[in-house]
C-alpha cells in the first residue's frame, strides 16, 4: 500500500515525494531571519549615509528596510525554483503536490498565509506535526510540498530521460533494472561533469560497468552507453522512490 505522498504526474511516472522534515524547514526559516537580520542592519546604516544626502529618507527606510527583505521569501522561492538561501543551505525545496515546479500564484498563497500560519497562535506548526505531509496551512491552499533537494534531483532526472522511454522504448541492458538510485545517480553526475578528465572518466565508469555485469560493449561510446543504460533502468523502474 502506498503512503498519501505517492502521486501520478502527467507523464505517468509514479513519484513518491518524501516530505522534508520540520526541523528543516525550521532551521531554513531562522538562517533566513538571519540573513534578513543582516542585510537589515547593512541597510540601515547605508540608509543613514544616503538619508543625508536625500529628502527621500523616510521613503527609502520603508522600501528598502522593511519592504524588500519583508518580500524576500518570496521573490526568493519565485525567481530560485521553490527556494530560499535558508532552504539551499538545508537542500529543501517547495514545489507543487504533483511533482511540477513551483507556480508564481502557489509561491504567493504561501506567502501571505504565512502570517497567519506563524503568528496565529503558531497554527502552521502545529499542521505540520498533524499531518503526514508535513504542510502549513500555506502549503495546503497552494497545492505544495517541501521536499528534499535529492528528491527533486531525482524526478528532474528522470523526467528529463522518460521521453526517450515512451511508446515502443525496447530497453537494451536487462541488468539495470537491478541497479540502485545511487548507482544511476553517479552516472548522470559523471555525464555532466564536463571536465579535462571528462573522456577518461566515462571510459573507465563505461568499463567498470562491463566488468560488474559481465557485458560486452562494442557498439556505443562511452557518452551513449552509460545514457542508455540510465534510459533503461527509467523504462524498468518508473516508480521514483522505491
Amino acid at each position: 500500500m502506498y503512503s498519501k505522498n505517492v502521486i501520478t504526474n502527467s507523464q505517468f511516472i509514479r513519484l513518491r515525494l518524501v516530505p522534508a522534515s520540520i526541523a528543516q524547514r525550521i532551521f531554513a526559516r531562522i538562517i533566513d531571519a538571519i540573513l534578513i537580520s543582516i542585510v537589515e542592519s547593512i541597510m540601515s546604516v547605508l540608509i543613514m549615509i544616503i538619508g543625508h544626502i536625500t529628502n527621500d529618507y523616510i521613503t527609502m527606510v520603508v522600501i528598502f528596510l522593511y519592504l524588500l527583505p519583508l518580500l524576500y521569501p518570496l521573490i526568493a522561492e519565485i525567481f530560485w525554483n521553490g527556494q530560499t538561501l535558508g532552504k539551499r543551505f538545508m537542500n529543501i525545496r517547495v514545489i507543487m503536490a504533483d511533482g511540477n515546479a513551483l507556480t508564481t500564484s502557489a509561491a504567493t498563497i504561501r506567502f501571505l498565509l504565512f502570517f497567519v500560519d506563524a503568528y496565529f497562535f503558531l497554527i502552521g506548526l502545529i499542521f505540520m506535526f498533524t499531518n503526514k505531509s508535513h504542510q502549513r496551512i500555506g502549503d495546503m491552499a497552494g497545492g505544495c510540498i517541501v521536499i528534499a533537494e535529492e528528491d527533486f534531483a531525482k524526478f528532474n532526472m528522470v523526467v528529463n530521460e522518460m521521453s526517450f522511454t515512451e511508446g515502443d522504448y525496447v530497453p537494451t541492458f536487462e541488468f539495470a533494472k537491478d541497479m540502485t538510485w545511487g548507482q544511476i545517480s553517479f552516472i548522470n553526475k559523471t555525464l555532466h561533469k564536463y571536465d579535462s578528465n571528462y573522456i577518461r572518466n566515462l571510459t573507465e565508469l563505461s568499463r567498470t560497468i562491463e566488468r560488474k555485469y559481465n557485458v560486452t560493449n562494442n557498439k556505443m561510446w562511452p557518452t551513449a552507453f552509460l545514457k542508455t543504460i540510465i534510459r533503461d533502468y527509467n523504462y524498468y523502474n518508473r516508480e521514483i522512490g522505491v
